[in-house]
C-alpha cells in the first residue's frame, strides 16, 4: 500500500471510540504461503450470476495461474518481476450465508457475492509482485491479487462476479455477520483496521470483528490502491466453485487502440476518417478558424466526441498525446465535458508533428 492510503486511514481515527479489537499478524506458514485447508464435507453454492459489464472475462483480467505461481520471475526489459504467494489467515464462517467483498473502510454497502458459504474455514492468500527495476533503482511490492480458497479442485473456468471501488486503498473478504459488525462496530473496526496499516501498511491478515467471535473478515492491500477490483470465481470441471479472486490488475499491461493524426495542422477543417475511432462511435473534428474551447475561450483546434463508449466501464477516457517533429511530447491540456474534449491550439512557434488519440480497451496478462 502507498503513503498516500495510510495517511487517508489516519482521518478516520478520529471518530473512533474505543472498543478496539486487536489485530494480531497470520500465523500460517509464510514459507510455503499454503495454508491448510479445512474444507471438508460440504461445498459452497454458486448462485445466480450477475450480468458482467461489456469486456469482462478472459480479456479483461490478470492470469490467475501466474498470479498465484510463488516464485514466477517475469523479465520485462525495464523491470523483473518476483511473484510471492503467501497466506493471511482464513475467513471464518459460523452460519449459511453470502460471501461478502469490499473496502472494509469505504462507504460503499459490502457487496454479496453469488457465493452461499456454509460453516467452515476459508482460507485466504494474497499474491505479492515485487517490481525491480534493471537500473538498480528502488523497487516497490503490490499485492497483485487476493483469493478467498472455498473448494478443493481446479478451477477450468471463470465467471465475472462482482466489482468494487478502493477508497481506502485496502480490500477484504468476510463473511455475512462481518459485514453486518462493518455497519454496527463501524467505529471500533476502524479504528483496529487504521491502527495495524499504520503499524505495517503492507499487512494482510483475518481478525474477529466482534468479542468472541471467529477471524471472519480477512483485509489486505489493494494493488496500488485505486480504481476498482474486479471479482471473479473459478469452478471446476463439475461446475463448483472452487476460488474466489479479487483482481489487481497489477500483473497486466494495457491493450490500447492508438490512433494517430500525421501532420494534424495540415489538415482541413471537419471530421477525420478514422476507422479504430469510427468503430467506436467517437468522433474527432479539426475545428473551424471561429471555433473557441468552451469555459476558456481559447481558439479550438480539435475537438473529439467519445460518448459513445461511455456506457462501457471497461473502455478508459480518451487520451490525447502529441509530439514534435524531433519525437519529443508536447504538452497540450485538453478541456473535457462528460465524454467530450476540446483541445487548444499550439503556442505560437509550436509545431506538433503528429496527435494520436489514447484508448485503452482492455488488458494483457503479464
Amino acid at each position: 500500500m502507498q503513503s498516500w492510503s495510510v495517511a487517508s486511514l489516519v482521518l478516520l481515527l478520529s471518530a473512533c471510540r474505543d472498543d478496539t479489537p486487536t489485530v494480531q499478524p497470520a500465523t500460517l506458514d509464510l514459507a510455503t504461503g499454503q495454508p491448510p485447508r479445512v474444507i471438508t464435507q460440504t461445498v459452497p453454492m454458486l448462485g445466480p450470476l450477475p450480468a458482467p459489464p461489456k469486456g469482462t472475462g478472459n480479456g479483461y483480467r490478470s492470469d490467475f495461474v501466474r498470479v498465484f505461481t510463488d516464485g514466477l520471475k517475469i523479465d520485462r526489459p525495464d523491470e523483473q518481476i518476483t511473484v510471492s504467494v503467501r497466506g493471511v489467515g482464513a475467513v471464518v464462517v459460523a452460519e449459511n450465508g453470502p460471501l461478502v467483498a469490499d473496502d472494509p473502510l469505504g462507504p460503499d454497502t459490502p457487496l454479496k457475492l453469488p457465493i452461499k458459504l456454509v460453516p467452515e474455514h476459508y482460507p485466504v492468500q494474497v499474491s505479492r509482485a515485487l517490481i525491480q527495476p534493471t537500473d538498480g533503482s528502488q523497487g516497490e511490492t503490490l499485492v497483485a491479487a487476493a483469493r478467498l480458497l472455498v473448494g478443493d479442485g481446479t478451477p477450468v473456468l471463470w465467471h465475472w462476479i462482482g466489482q468494487y471501488t478502493l477508497h481506502s486503498g485496502l480490500g477484504a473478504f468476510m463473511s455475512g455477520s462481518a459485514a453486518n459488525a462493518l455497519v454496527t462496530r463501524r467505529d471500533a473496526l476502524v479504528k483496529a483496521i487504521v491502527t495495524a496499516v499504520q503499524a505495517d501498511p503492507n499487512i494482510a491478515t483475518s481478525i474477529p470483528t466482534r468479542p468472541a467471535a471467529p477471524a471472519d473478515l480477512a483485509f489486505f492491500p489493494a494493488g496500488t490502491g485505486q480504481g476498482s477490483v474486479e471479482l471473479y470465481v473459478g469452478v471446476d470441471g463439475s461446475g463448483l466453485p472452487v476460488e474466489v479472486v479479487a483482481d489487481f490488475l497489477v500483473l497486466v499491461e494495457p491493450e490500447e487502440l492508438v490512433t494517430r493524426v500525421e501532420d494534424p495542422d495540415d489538415l482541413a477543417p471537419g471530421n477525420l476518417h478514422l476507422s479504430g475511432l469510427n468503430t467506436l462511435g467517437i468522433d474527432l473534428r479539426k475545428a473551424r478558424p471561429d471555433e473557441v474551447v468552451p469555459l476558456t475561450g481559447a481558439p479550438c483546434w480539435f475537438f473529439l466526441d467519445a460518448q459513445a463508449i461511455a456506457r462501457d466501464p471497461r473502455i478508459g477516457f480518451p487520451r490525447i498525446r502529441c509530439v514534435d517533429d524531433q519525437g519529443r511530447p508536447v504538452a497540450l491540456l485538453p478541456t473535457t465535458e462528460g465524454y467530450r474534449l476540446w483541445l487548444a491550439r499550439p503556442p505560437d512557434g509550436v509545431v506538433v508533428k503528429a496527435l494520436s488519440v489514447v484508448i485503452q480497451l482492455g488488458v494483457r496478462s503479464l
